[in-house]
């Protein structure tokens, strides 16, 4: 701790020189300073920061949407030619009616698969090749000539489809030339009838002939067949009718099954009696006392004292075991053995206690009592006997019944034979018979298929038509267009409110600032200077109250102010900090260490020939030479100076520079760098107590302020939070609060008006020492907005 209670940088600084050094090498490495950096893990879809997005690209957006229609407009007129389109039409009926009047339905499936067989027979590549050699002028066409495929152009090109739920079927031919469209539709019409309807005729025609001869042919054979059976039928003297037949085979079968299942069950009871007369035989000759050792053993461990003892002495064996692994000769192995030897003589004794108990139990369950067992053996004995004479019984039934079958069989199989050909014989004839009565039905029937429509240009107008198209093709580029610019806009991620610094990038919101350029000025709702002089005066005095009694570091004695990347309003937020911690009273200094870009001495109208890069570049330059006072009370500047490339940001003159300006002024405000595209904001960051980034609204990306945030915590900087400029929300409720303050109202513009002369702050010569004030009295309003060139966003 230092003498003023703040907490000394010294040793922090010693303690990560070596660390800073190294982590700039490495993190160039990684990740170059122009990228954006990572991106969150947990990022997606956001419609809030889309409709931000069109906020701020909208005007873009129509304009080039508009250009883009525009141009794609002007191109199809030019290039989309002036279309015919020929139609005609096609009955495809649904209902044949014959020349008697009856009718037949067919199913909508059916329907919907002829209709669409006929549509593919028009549109195939078969039917226009006939097209084509019936007319070989087609190919000579003006439509053609670009199509080296000519058939597949024209199946590509003509539409087949059904006209509303009628059984009509439209063809559509679009194309550059109306005699040629209408010719070429009308022959593919003509070589679809040819090919197909025709053709369809004529093989049905044939189709008739042939299911007469086959019927002829099938009449024939079926009454040969028929005398050769019946001539059979007499010969092994049984009856002709083939249903008698198989019903006296159906009979037998089913006794035969009958009987086969009694026989079985029969069986089944015989082999349970002799198990249980082979089992009372063998307990007869034994004696119930030779019970099997292992069956007595298996009972009587089932005993809970016996089972616990075992139990014991097969824990105590693994443990002896385990130990004689590591201790062969320990002495708590031989204890482990007695004691497996005493639970074994207490296992022997009570086994030898129970077994008799256990074999007069196991004895009684089992029904060994030799009176018993002589009075169940008799009785099974009997039962044994029935069921063999009823298996003998049963076994001879069935074989008498077998052999009737088979001889049956065997007499009558070429019958059978026979009466199946007869059986088939006549069922493929009825077939035939039915298709030939549905394909004379369908011969006398009125055509099926007839041309409603020839082939004609539609009546609409063609101009109509293509200027719909072309509208329409104009507003879908306008709308990919648009779309393209707000969803490129929406990929950069830009900062839209303060909610995404808190929610999004998890770093404090410590206040908002106004953007300086004439042009935001309309979002105020005036461009009264004076207005914007109080709420950015407000709005610093909000950050400087922030900084002042934050809980988050304690008290603040040097802060830096720095950015992720350039233009994102580190020199006003600079400036304008230092101007209000200056008017609360504290003596400041404000330090611009930006050296690629110094702004501060150009703001404050200073020479900034020399400056920090002086004082720290081994030249032994005092930093009292190069310290200037401001025309702001208890504000001095300290300019970058002249950057040489051999400046060292870290070392003995930066930690003395420091040491001492700590011990002179109250608050030291050191403007830096960028973050993501230099090293001094992260080597002048470990002098600072705290930093604060800022971040500009509709510019900042949050990846990159994500980077520069954990760029800086890597490097042990504390980041207090940071300032927002241009939150439009909250300036345009300043602004128009302003007019409430009588100082505004009453307070004379200035000369210049709002694009007039610099403001009153003038630059003042070196001094030795920091003065205690400075030697100008400051103006009546020591710092008034004229013109939007005295502070810029860098």
């Amino acid at each position: 701790m230092t003498t003023d209670g703040f907490p000394s940088k010294t040793g922090l600084v010693e303690q990560h020189r070596s660390k800073i050094e190294d982590g700039l090498s490495t993190s160039a490495a990684a990740e170059m300073p122009w990228m954006d950096g990572p991106d969150r893990a947990d990022a997606g879809f956001n419609v809030a920061s889309l409709l931000h997005s069109l906020r701020r690209c909208w005007p873009r957006a129509l304009a080039l949407g508009l250009l883009a229609s525009g141009i794609a407009g002007v191109l199809l007129w030019i290039m989309l030619p002036v279309m015919y389109t020929a139609e005609a039409l096609i009955e495809v009926k649904r209902v044949g009616q014959s020349t008697d009047g009856t009718q037949r339905f067919e199913s909508d499936q059916a329907y919907e698969r002829f209709r669409e067989t006929q549509a593919s027979y028009i549109k195939s590549t078969w039917i226009i090749s006939t097209a084509m050699r019936n007319d070989p002028s087609i190919s000579q066409f003006y439509i053609l000539r670009k199509s080296r495929n000519k058939a597949a152009w024209i199946s590509d090109n003509i539409k087949v489809r059904p006209l509303g739920d009628s059984e009509l079927l439209e063809l559509q031919l679009r194309a550059e030339n109306e005699e040629e469209v209408t010719k070429l539709l009308s022959e593919v019409i003509k070589a679809y009838d040819q090919k197909v309807l025709q053709e369809a005729r004529k093989e049905k025609s044939s189709q008739l002939e042939k299911l007469n001869v086959a019927i002829s042919e099938r009449r024939r054979q079926a009454d040969q067949l028929t005398k050769q059976y019946i001539g059979m039928a007499n010969e092994l003297e049984v009856p002709t009718s083939p249903s008698r037949h198989a019903a006296t085979l159906e009979m037998l079968r089913l006794n035969m099954a009958e009987k086969g299942t009694k026989l079985n069950d029969l069986t089944r009871s015989r082999s349970e009696i002799d198990l249980n007369i082979m089992e009372a035989q063998t307990l007869t000759t034994s004696g119930a006392g030779r019970l099997s050792q292992n069956l007595v053993l298996d009972e009587i461990e089932r005993y809970p004292e016996y089972a616990e003892m075992k139990k014991q002495r097969t824990e105590m064996e693994n443990e002896r075991d385990r130990r004689a692994r590591s201790f062969p000769n320990s002495p708590d192995v031989a204890q482990l053995q007695s004691e497996i030897a005493r639970i074994d003589q207490k296992m022997k004794a009570r086994r030898k206690e129970l077994e008799p108990r256990v074999r007069e139990r196991l004895s009684e369950e089992r029904g060994d009592n030799p009176q018993v067992l002589q009075q169940r053996l008799g009785v099974w004995k009997a039962q044994q006997k029935n069921l063999s004479e009823q298996i003998q019984k049963l076994e001879k039934e069935i074989g008498d019944l077998q052999q009737n079958a088979t001889k049956l069989n065997a007499a009558h199989a070429d019958l059978m034979q026979r009466d199946d050909e007869i059986q088939q014989g006549k069922k493929v004839l009825e077939e035939l018979s039915q298709k030939r009565a549905y394909l004379d039905l369908d011969m006398k029937e009125a055509p099926r298929i007839t041309l409603v429509q020839s082939p004609e240009i539609r009546e609409e107008s063609s101009m109509l038509l293509r200027l719909f198209e072309i509208l329409s093709a104009s507003a879908l580029f306008f709308g990919l267009t648009a779309a393209g610019v707000v969803l490129w806009d929406y990929q950069a991620k830009r900062v839209n409110s303060a909610a995404d610094l808190s929610s999004t990038l998890d770093i404090r919101m410590l206040g908002s600032l106004p953007l300086i350029h004439n042009d935001s000025l309309l979002s105020f709702g005036t461009r009264d200077p004076r207005k914007l002089e109080l709420v950015l005066t407000q709005s610093a005095d909000s950050v400087r109250a922030a900084v002042v009694y934050n809980r988050l570091v304690g008290p603040v004695k040097i802060l830096m102010i720095t950015s992720a990347v350039d233009q994102e309003g580190r020199t006003t937020l600079a400036g304008q900090l230092a101007i209000s911690m200056a008017r609360s009273g504290r003596k400041t200094l404000l330090i611009d260490a930006d050296v690629m870009n110094p702004q501060q001495h150009d703001v404050f109208q200073i020479p900034g020939n020399t400056g920090l890069c002086d004082v720290i570049n081994g030249s032994k330059t005092p930093w009292r030479e190069v310290v200037r006072a401001t025309n702001i009370e208890k504000l001095w500047l300290m300019p970058a100076g002249t950057f040489r490339g051999d400046v060292q940001f870290v070392g003995n003159d930066a930690d003395s520079l420091f040491n001492e300006l700590r011990s002179q002024y109250e608050m030291i405000i050191l403007e830096t760098g960028p973050v993501l595209t230099g090293a001094e904001a992260l080597l002048l960051g470990q002098y600072v107590d705290a930093a604060i980034l800022s971040v500009r609204r509709d510019e900042s990306r949050m990846p990159r302020v994500e980077a520069a945030g954990e760029r800086l915590r890597s490097v042990g900087v504390t980041i207090l939070g940071a300032v927002l400029h241009n939150d439009g929300t909250s300036v345009r409720k300043n602004a128009s609060l302003a007019t409430s303050f009588p100082q505004i109202e009453n307070s004379p513009r200035s000369a210049a008006g709002s694009t007039g002369s610099q403001p009153g702050i003038s630059a003042t010569t070196k001094f030795d020492v920091p003065p205690q004030s400075n030697e100008q009295s400051p103006p009546e309003k020591p710092y008034r907005l004229e013109d939007d060139d005295h502070l810029r966003l860098t």
